[in-house]
């Protein structure tokens, strides 16, 4: 017998349901009733928060350093049975995956053309044959270099006591952890590219995929122009009032979607749209005069202000979110900064339309990628 829902259930075989081990109840199509639990004294509901809060702090930390710096003899026997079964074939799924997301695959081949061999051009998750190379014994000790040698930048947000938490941080790292270890430089695409290159993939798909990539030269994301850039990217294609938006979707109808996307770690940019297979020629002409258009200063002070209030209210919103906060500061530490978003809010309210412009004027375009559809009916049929 269990207790479901305050009533008394007997488990037998002529019963629709099933009794888990948690004396949970399962129907007939495999849904799980939770048991109510009885009510619980009020004092222990309240005090129950405090005593995980300080599970965390004495346990907690402890465990995750056991895990991270302790378990290398079970995670090489772990990488062992993954190489040798079906976990191995599973660590190919993602890579497999990629192409089913046109749009984003679009993005991350006209990296791959922009950059080359640069690490940005490369995938986080290696290549097929990559994985299918790799011994275990490999894997284990790009785990062990990681551990010791990579550049570890710790937040914590909340309250407690600093001294206690920068104790337990400092106790957690082995002895032979490299310290010192900083983030790598940075290279960027400077200067405007010397050719266009174009990569055209066809693919039975219907509706095409454009990917314009463009070089931001002299601007990063700790750079003095970062915030007339971000309000140009929002008056270009960040935002539904954006001059792709409104222009080259809306007006001249030539995309599904048109957007642009900077990557200010990288001083790059990427102009994405879906559209019709015949339109790419047109859509990428239309894309490149709008951007002509910022860059002979062709705004108004009304989309000056609305970016303005737009870039704000999202620097506002980052204290909605713990891991956005930590991202933040995360971002600036690479940099060598460590710029409150209040004091970047504020740069970017004095930025006048010259400065915008002269933002605009650092773009040039790069590469251009496109996914040619070859029609629904081959799509179906493979």
């Amino acid at each position: 017998q269990r207790h479901i829902n305050g009533k008394v259930h007997r488990a037998n075989r002529q019963s629709r349901h099933k009794v888990n081990q948690r004396g949970n109840t399962a129907d007939s199509a495999g849904r799980y009733l939770i048991r109510r639990r009885k009510a619980e004294d009020p004092h222990t509901v309240n005090e129950r928060p405090h005593r995980i809060i300080q599970a965390i702090h004495t346990k907690g930390f402890d465990f995750s350093t056991f895990y991270l710096f302790h378990s290398c003899s079970t995670l090489s026997r772990k990488i062992r049975i993954a190489l040798s079964n079906k976990k191995y074939r599973r660590s190919q799924s993602p890579l497999n995956a990629k192409i089913n997301n046109k749009a984003s695959y679009a993005k991350e081949r006209c990296a791959e053309v922009m950059f080359g061999a640069h690490p940005y051009g490369l995938s986080e998750l290696g290549t097929v044959e990559e994985v299918k190379n790799a011994s275990a014994r490999q894997v284990y000790d790009r785990y062990l270099h990681i551990i010791n040698n990579a550049p570890a930048e710790i937040f914590f947000n909340g309250e407690c006591d600093r001294e206690y938490l920068e104790g337990l941080i400092s106790s957690g790292f082995p002895s032979s952890r490299n310290r010192l270890q900083k983030f790598p430089g940075r290279e960027f695409l400077d200067g405007a590219p010397d050719e266009i290159t174009e990569v055209t993939d066809e693919m039975p798909v219907a509706q095409g995929k454009l990917v314009m990539g463009m070089r931001m030269s002299g601007i990063n994301v700790c750079s003095e122009n970062a915030g007339a850039f971000a309000l140009f990217n929002e008056i270009f294609g960040g935002s539904p009032s954006s001059k792709l938006f409104v222009h080259v979707r809306e007006e001249m109808s030539l995309c599904y979607y048109c957007r642009s996307m900077p990557d200010m770690f990288m001083s790059a940019m990427f102009v994405s749209a879906g559209i019709e297979t015949e339109n790419r020629n047109k859509a990428c002409d239309a894309i490149l005069a709008q951007l002509d258009a910022m860059k002979n200063g062709e705004f108004s002070e009304e989309d000056i202000s609305d970016a303005k209030r737009s870039l704000a209210n999202s620097y506002r919103e980052l204290d909605d979110s713990a891991a956005a906060k930590c991202l933040w500061y995360l971002s600036r530490i690479i940099f060598g900064s460590l710029e409150e978003p209040e004091a970047v809010s504020e740069k970017i309210m004095n930025v006048t339309a010259a400065q915008i412009t002269e933002a605009a004027n650092s773009v040039s375009l790069d590469s251009v990628y496109f996914i040619k559809g070859t029609g629904l009916a081959q799509e179906e049929n493979n």
